[in-house]
């Protein structure tokens, strides 16, 4: 891996690409460049990590993929389509799902019930037809809550469906969230710090669960602080530091370099 001052992987003439291909985002808030000429690709099957200290860019990223930023300058594109200036209902439209840092559940509403939101996009009844009931209205509703108790069962809450999403401990609303997210039956999901205060026995569930997904045909785009769970389930890994990759490989190349090293550990290390 050959790196250039000041600190920016030089780029191959042709870019990879893959079923997510981001080339050159620039993304500034105000005088504060947060993301810098990033070119970064997502292979189709893959699970791919975004790593880096706090402040490196790693949400404002996900958030310019998902469209709630739009990026200053560059192309990000899904199944070879541009998702730049598409408002975030458009982007899960086009099969991309997320989860967020900060847990996002109606709290309010039962596990079953904030799976069935993640759903709606994929649902076809008319509003005058379920203000009616009609049978096919009727037989969309019950296929719908099938697949929301069998996503909640895949993530471990069949117990829970009834109960309200305040009350379930935090790994399991982190749980709930990605079986929210899985109702839109995503191409793509994006998952951010899934493992934030998880335990030990927590995380390697989850790293399981997360190759379970990726083993029936989600690709993975993972943003996590805790290195065990990246090393071990990362098919390629992109280091950002100050919104500028620094470094790019797989768990043993990311591991070994110095520059990344240098931005987590400081130079005297």
């Amino acid at each position: 891996m050959s790196v250039v001052s000041p600190g920016r992987v030089k780029e191959p003439s042709e870019p990879r690409t893959g079923l997510l291909d981001i080339r050159q985002l620039t993304m500034r808030f105000g005088g504060l460049v947060a993301i810098d000429h990033v070119d970064l690709a997502v292979e189709s099957g893959s699970v791919t990590s975004l790593i880096g200290p706090n402040g490196a860019g790693k949400t404002s990223l996900f958030n310019a993929v998902t469209g709630l930023y739009r990026a200053s300058s560059g192309s990000i594109t899904f199944n070879g389509k541009e998702l730049i200036g598409l408002k975030p209902h458009m982007v899960a439209a086009r099969r991309i799902a997320r989860t967020f840092q900060n847990i996002r559940l109606f709290v309010n509403m039962t596990a079953l019930e904030n799976v069935l939101v993640g759903r709606h996009g994929r649902m076809n009844a008319t509003y005058l037809g379920s203000l009616i009931r009609t049978p096919r209205e009727r037989e969309e509703e019950r296929k719908s809550v099938d697949l929301a108790r069998q996503l909640l069962d895949s993530v471990g809450l069949r117990t829970r469906a009834d109960d309200l999403a305040r009350n379930l401990p935090y790994g399991l609303q982190r749980r709930l969230e990605i079986a929210r997210a899985l109702a839109s039956e995503p191409q793509l999901l994006l998952l951010d710090e899934p493992a934030a205060g998880a335990n030990a026995s927590e995380k390697v569930a989850l790293s399981e669960l997360i190759l379970r997904i990726r083993d029936q045909g989600v690709t993975i785009f993972l943003i996590e602080h805790d290195m065990k769970v990246v090393m071990g389930i990362s098919d390629r890994i992109t280091v950002l530091d100050y919104g500028v990759k620094i470094a790019e490989g797989n768990a043993e190349e990311v591991r070994r370099n110095p520059k990344v090293i240098e931005a987590y550990l400081g130079k005297g290390a």
